[in-house]
């Protein structure tokens, strides 16, 4: 059997719970706002961070670990794992991916490492790391670990409702969607995340006919095997969505998960974000806990 470590970013809003009970390393992102740096774990005080963020009108620029901290994450791995998967938000959206590679290559080929662009983040990038991590529980070896999280990444869809689009529209990042929101600053899209950035899908005047779009999309889907609801501090605008949602998808099959820091303060406070992982046609999938 091989032992396959599975290493990601702090954008995949994994659980705690589940990054515990599967062992997947998380290297945080850094944020840095004006000349304040926060590192954007789990320790973060969020609400003096949300605090600082209101006071000051600054959407914090999130900045990609070092090739060094990786490299550095990589060698520790490598003294007990026969390989590595190491699985990240878009190339199109952060140098994450990009960072990942450059540490890879001090390593000289020892241990392998398998760098993978999600072309998502959030949940969209949780999801195929979550099927990377059940995999490498099995004691697949790296290829089919590559195949299996490959398969995963087109297999996931990732959907996002605003409650305002200002700190997009502050934090001027192309491939955010800030280059297009002058023209629906006004509105209450749903965004989506396709071929890595993120774009407008659906456009709507009010919240609620916004909410009530999500869940049509969310229901059209022909399979679903998990979702994802994504949200700050549980805000309740989840209760309505899966109220609306009724019984589509099996409870023991959803997985709440909150925003990271770095997502929280381009997407807002009041962001609800929606990750389906449709699922081999097979059967359903193997994740923790089932």
């Amino acid at each position: 059997m091989a032992r396959i470590a599975v290493v990601t970013d702090s954008t995949s809003d994994i659980p705690d719970e589940l990054v515990n009970e599967l062992d997947i390393r998380v290297l945080p992102l850094d944020l840095r706002a004006g000349e304040r740096l926060f590192s954007d774990t789990g320790d973060l005080d969020r609400q003096l961070f949300d605090q600082f963020i209101d006071e000051t009108g600054e959407v914090p620029a999130a900045i990609e670990p070092t090739p060094d901290r990786f490299a550095e994450l990589y060698r520790d791995l490598g003294h007990d794992h026969d390989g590595i998967i190491s699985i990240h938000l878009s190339s199109r959206l952060s140098g994450t991916v990009q960072s990942a590679e450059a540490g890879r290559e001090q390593l000289g080929g020892l241990p392998p490492v398998v760098v993978i662009d999600s072309r998502s983040t959030s949940m969209g990038l949780g999801f195929p790391v979550l099927r990377a991590a059940a995999m490498a529980r099995t004691g697949a070896d790296l290829a089919r670990i590559e195949r299996v999280t490959r398969e995963a990444i087109d297999l996931t869809s990732m959907m996002l409702l605003l409650d305002t689009l200002e700190p997009m529209r502050r934090s001027g990042r192309v491939g955010w969607g800030a280059e297009v929101v002058g023209t629906i600053l006004h509105l209450k899209p749903i965004l989506r995340i396709e071929e890595g950035v993120v774009v407008p899908f659906r456009r709507t005047r009010s919240h609620w006919r916004a909410l009530a779009e999500l869940v049509d999309l969310v229901r059209d889907f022909p399979r679903i095997d998990r979702l994802a609801v994504i949200s700050n501090d549980g805000q309740p605008y989840v209760e309505e969505f899966m109220s609306a949602l009724g019984g589509r998808v099996p409870a023991e099959r959803v997985i709440f998960s909150r925003f990271s820091a770095a997502l929280s303060s381009i997407f807002g406070p009041g962001a609800l974000g929606v990750a389906v992982y449709e699922g081999e046609a097979t059967g359903l999938t193997s994740f923790a806990g089932d």
